[in-house]
């Protein structure tokens, strides 16, 4: 089995890629490299931290104010404020006409999918798709999904979406501990080919999809955007 990278899907930014770029470069959180003896690279001290900075901002939505300092004051996002977020996005997408699919992955995340329709191979319909992607996302799921993606798929605020996806797979017994992250990237880029499980299973779609990278059956497949 091999994988490849996707295609546009939606414009909602994912996982690691989304919490450093929160906020259109507000929380720009370029890791300085760690120290030899002082462990993988972070993003932050904590999620609090992040959450906080990005509550200072003044362009935030009601829904997304809510929810975050829901967060500060609780010490997590819920599961049903991310639900709503993404239940209006799928809402607003599907008044402009865009139908998308949602399956929920074992972390709480959602993956989404859109077919486009007979005769919407134009560069066109994908512009506009785009569009109306990241004007659905905007105040909905944009910030609050990529708060929710660290708190479920990556507590530990991992800079390296290679080892965040490398211990859920080994959590899931997909791999044994001995495929480091670099590993794991050379694999990618070879399309992951004979690996030792299914790439498409909900098991490693939850690895790789909370880690930020969009792997399908095909070619290679590259990190999320």
């Amino acid at each position: 089995m091999t994988a490849r990278r996707t295609t546009p899907r939606r414009t909602r930014t994912t996982a690691l890629a989304a919490a450093v770029a929160l906020a259109g470069g507000a929380l720009l959180l370029a890791c300085a490299p760690t120290p030899p003896g002082h462990g993988p690279a972070r993003i932050a001290d904590s999620l609090a931290e992040l959450l906080e900075a990005e509550l200072a901002l003044d362009d935030l939505s009601d829904l997304e104010r809510d929810v975050l300092q829901r967060a500060v004051d609780t010490g997590r996002i819920e599961q049903a404020d991310y639900d709503e977020a993404m239940a209006r996005y799928l809402r607003c997408m599907a008044d402009a006409g865009f139908e998308v699919d949602a399956r929920q992955l074992l972390n709480g995340l959602y993956q989404l999918t859109h077919e486009r329709p007979d005769g919407a191979d134009d560069p066109g319909y994908t512009l506009e798709y785009l569009e109306t992607g990241d004007a659905c996302a905007t105040g909905t799921t944009r910030r609050i999904e990529a708060f929710f993606t660290l708190q479920q798929a990556n507590p530990d605020l991992l800079a390296d979406p290679y080892e965040v996806a490398v211990r859920c797979l080994t959590a899931a017994r997909l791999v044994d501990g001995r495929l480091t992250a670099r590993r794991l990237e050379r694999l990618v880029d070879r399309g992951l080919a004979g690996v030792p499980f299914d790439v498409m299973s909900l098991e490693a779609q939850t690895c790789f999809h909370g880690a930020g990278l969009a792997v399908a059956v095909g070619a290679p497949a590259s990190p999320a955007s």
